[in-house]
């Protein structure tokens, strides 16, 4: 069986003529344009191909025969591609999220660290000023 195709039927052509035009676009549809061979007039984007020899189904896209069950196995392994990207994306933000925290906590400890030594060697202005004044004054006594 050769390819079939569909039949462009003019509006000039007489009733009694459409009539075989039409069972044959009919019968195209409903088996997909089904033969050996590519429909190769009347093209239109979106048309199926059932092609017996392969046992495979076509869709005309972009002026091209696309096998859709390969078209699908690239869709799904695009997909599968894209859902690995974005896990290790993910997992990346985390790590560096973890690395920011393990950042933060090292400066946190620093600090507080820094903070205790200023406590511990703090002068507040009044013991400060006692001081001051304990030295004038031990001067003002010699």
């Amino acid at each position: 069986m050769a390819a079939q195709g569909y039949k462009e039927i003019q509006l000039t052509t007489p009733l009694k003529d459409s009539l075989p035009l039409i069972l044959h676009n009919d019968e195209a549809s409903i088996t997909c344009s089904a033969g050996i061979e590519f429909p190769e007039e009347n093209l239109k984007e979106g048309m199926l191909c059932f092609r017996s020899d392969l046992q495979r189904l076509f869709q005309r896209r972009r002026g091209v025969w696309v096998d859709i069950l390969a078209s699908l196995d690239n869709d799904i392994i695009e997909l599968g591609e894209a859902i690995v990207e974005a896990f290790n994306e993910v997992d990346e933000v985390v790590l560096k999220t973890k690395a920011d925290q393990s950042e933060f906590e090292k400066l946190k400890t620093e600090f507080e660290a820094f903070k205790n030594s200023v406590s511990a060697n703090y002068v507040s202005k009044a013991e400060l000023q006692a001081q001051i004044d304990e030295a004038y004054a031990s001067l003002a006594g010699t």
